[in-house]
C-alpha cells in the first residue's frame, strides 16, 4: 500500500513527528496546529530514515507536562522522582574511534549534525587520511562487515594511559569475538596497535582539548534535561539499574548504541549520538520533540541491558515464529533497511521497544487518554515513537502494547516482565500463524476520512464536517483546504475560515463565512494527509479530495 512520505523524528528515534511545525508564536492556550505543510504529492512516496534516533526534530511550542508531574497509569499515586542515573560525559576513546571510522568513510559516522565539529575534524585530520588505522578500518569494513556498534563495542575494551592507547587489563578479547563474530582476535589486535599509533602521531589529545568547550556545552545541555526514573527498572524487571556509564558522542550524529554487560569488560552503559547542535539548541529553546526523542532513546538503550538476557532465555521458543515473520518479504526488506539483519535481532529489538514504551506508559505518557488521563504534546511525542516502531516494520507492535494490559492487570501473577514472557511467546506463535489478520488490524490504525457533509443551515456560516475512522488527536490538525488540481478552474477551495475544531473525537469541522460562497458554484479541494494524527499518533495514509455544489 502506498503512503505519503513521513519524515520521522526521533528514535529513532529513533524519536518522532511528521513534517509539521507548530507556530512558535502560537499562544499556550491554543491547541491547534495551523502551520502544517501542503498535501503530499505522489513523488513523495519514499520513506525517510526510519529509526527514531536517525531523524530530524520537529519544532513544537507547547505547554508540556513532565514525567515527574504525570500521574502513574496503574496506581493513583505520585511517581518516583525522576533522577539522572549518572552524568553524561564525552569520552576521548569514543571520539577517537568515531573520527577514525569517519575518515575511513563509514556512513554511520559521517552524519555529524554540528558544523563547528565537522569543520574541526576535517581541518585537523586531513593530513592523516591514509594512516594505517584508516586503511585497516576500510579493509575490515569489507572483509568483516565492521561498522555501527562494532566500533564502540571494541573501543570500550581500551584505555588511554601514558599518552597512548592500550588494552584494558580486565578486557576479554576472546569474549568480544564470541559475542560479535565480526571481530577476530587478529583484526582487533591490529585495531588496538593502529589506534595507539594514530593517537600518538595525530596528537589526538590536543584535538580533544581544543574542543573541550564544545564538549562541555553538549554535556551541560544533555544533563540539563535527560532525566531517568531509576527506580522503574527494579519495579519492571526485578533488578536495579546499577551505575551505568553514560556517554555522548559528537561524531556519532543520530546513531546510538547500548554498551551491554556482555562479559568483555566490567560495567555497562550507553553511547548517545548528539543529533542537535549545542551551539544553537539550549535548555530554553529545545523542542518537545528533541527532548522527548533523546529521552526515548536513553530509555531504549538502558532497557537493552535488561531485556536482552530475558529474550535470550526464550529465544528457542520464539525462534520458529521469528523466522516465519522475518522472512515475510516486506518485513525482511524493512529490517534490512534498519540494519536488523536476522530474525533474532528483530525479535530482540521488538521486545526491547515494547519495554521502552512501558516506561512511558507507567509515567502516563503513552496513550494517556486510554487510561483516563490528559494528553499533552509530550505524550504525543512518545505515542508517535510507538507509531514509528510499527511503521518501520514491526506492524504487530500495537497489539503487543495492548497485550501488556494483561500484565498490568495481573501483577500478582506477573510481578516482573520476565514472568510475562510465556504470554509473549504465546502471542508471537499465534501471530506467526495468522499474519494477515494482524496486517489488517495494523492498517485499520491509520485514520481515514469516512464521511463528508456540508451544513449551510446557519445564517452566516457554511460548516464542512469530516468524519474519521478512528479517534483523532485534537492537538494536531491542519484546517486549511488545498487546491486539488481536479475538476478544472471552476472548482476552488472555500475561503474565509471563521472556526475550526473537533465535534467529539472523530469529526473535524471547518466553518467558512457564508458571504464568500456563490450559489450554483462548485467548491472543493484536498484535506492535508500530513496534517492529522489519530489519538495513537498514526498519520493519514493519503490526502482526502472532496467537492460540493453550493446551492
Amino acid at each position: 500500500m502506498k503512503r505519503i512520505l513521513l519524515f520521522f523524528v526521533l528514535s529513532t528515534l529513533p524519536l518522532a513527528g511528521l513534517a509539521t511545525a507548530f507556530s512558535a508564536s502560537c499562544p499556550a492556550a491554543v491547541t491547534v496546529a495551523m502551520s502544517a505543510p501542503g498535501p503530499a504529492s505522489a513523488a513523495e512516496e519514499t520513506a525517510a530514515e526510519t529509526t527514531a534516533a536517525e531523524t530530524t526534530a520537529v519544532e513544537e511550542t507547547a505547554v508540556e507536562a513532565t514525567a515527574a508531574e504525570a500521574t502513574a497509569v496503574e496506581e493513583n499515586t505520585e511517581p518516583a522522582a525522576a533522577t539522572v542515573a549518572a552524568p553524561f560525559t564525552v569520552d576521548e576513546r569514543f571520539e577517537l574511534a568515531g573520527i577514525a571510522a569517519r575518515l575511513a568513510g563509514y556512513y554511520e559516522y559521517s552524519r555529524g549534525t554540528i558544523p563547528e565539529y565537522d569543520a574541526a575534524i576535517n581541518g585537523y585530520f586531513s593530513p592523516h587520511r591514509f594512516h594505517k588505522l584508516i586503511n585497516h578500518l576500510k579493509n575490515i569494513r569489507v572483509s568483516n562487515s565492521i561498522g555501527y556498534d562494532a566500533i564502540p563495542s571494541a573501543t570500550r575494551l581500551l584505555v588511554i594511559k601514558d599518552g597512548g592507547i592500550s588494552l584494558n587489563p580486565e578486557a576479554d578479547v576472546k569474549k568480544l569475538c564470541e559475542n560479535d563474530p565480526r571481530w577476530t582476535e587478529e583484526a582487533f589486535a591490529r585495531f588496538v596497535e593502529y589506534m595507539d599509533d594514530f593517537y600518538r602521531k595525530t596528537d589526538f589529545h590536543r584535538f580533544f582539548e581544543e574542543n573541550s568547550a564544545l564538549y562541555r556545552k553538549g554535556e551541560e545541555l544533555v544533563n540539563g534535561f535527560a532525566e531517568v526514573d531509576t527506580s522503574w527498572f527494579r519495579s519492571f524487571y526485578g533488578r536495579p539499574l546499577k551505575s551505568p556509564e553514560l556517554y555522548i558522542s559528537f561524531v556519532n550524529g543520530p546513531s546510538n548504541y547500548a554498551l551491554t554487560d556482555s562479559g568483555t569488560v566490567p560495567g555497562f552503559g550507553i553511547l548517545m549520538g548528539l543529533w542537535f547542535d549545542p551551539n544553537t539548541v539550549t535548555l530554553e529553546n529545545i523542542s518537545v520533540q528533541q527532548r522527548c526523542g533523546f529521552t526515548d532513546v536513553i530509555i531504549h538503550e538502558l532497557c537493552h541491558n535488561f531485556t536482552n538476557p530475558i529474550t535470550g532465555k526464550y529465544m528457542k521458543e520464539l525462534a520458529g515464529a521469528s523466522d516465519v515473520i522475518f522472512f515475510e518479504d516486506d518485513v525482511c526488506a524493512s529490517m534490512s533497511e534498519i540494519a536488523y539483519g536476522d530474525p533474532s535481532i528483530m525479535t530482540h529489538e521488538w521486545l526491547n521497544n515494547l519495554c521502552e514504551m512501558m516506561y512511558f506508559r507507567e509515567k502516563g505518557l503513552l496513550y494517556p487518554e486510554e487510561y483516563g488521563l490528559i494528553g499533552s504534546y509530550e505524550s504525543d511525542a512518545y505515542g508517535y515513537s510507538a507509531f514509528v516502531t510499527a511503521y518501520k516494520g514491526f506492524f504487530w507492535f500495537n497489539s503487543t502494547i495492548e497485550l501488556m494490559d494483561r500484565f498490568y492487570g495481573h501483577r500478582d501473577k506477573y510481578p516482573y516482565f520476565e514472568d510475562f514472557m510465556p504470554e509473549i511467546v504465546r502471542f508471537y506463535k499465534k501471530f506467526s500463524k495468522d499474519i494477515m489478520s494482524e496486517r489488517e488490524k495494523y492498517e485499520a490504525l491509520y485514520p481515514r476520512i469516512t464521511g463528508f457533509a456540508v451544513d449551510s443551515s446557519a445564517a452566516d456560516t457554511v460548516k464542512l464536517r469530516f468524519t474519521f475512522s478512528v479517534p483523532m488527536n485534537p492537538r494536531y490538525f491542519d484546517s486549511r483546504i488545498y487546491p486539488s488540481g481536479y475538476g478544472g478552474s471552476d472548482v476552488q477551495p472555500p475561503t474565509g475560515t471563521v472556526a475550526v475544531g473537533f465535534e467529539g473525537d472523530r469529526t473535524f469541522t471547518v466553518s467558512f463565512a457564508k458571504g464568500n460562497f456563490e450559489k450554483g458554484r462548485t467548491y472543493g479541494g484536498l484535506v492535508n494527509g500530513f496534517g492529522f494524527r489519530s489519538m495513537r499518533q498514526y498519520a493519514m495514509m493519503e490526502n482526502y479530495p472532496f467537492e460540493f455544489a453550493y446551492e
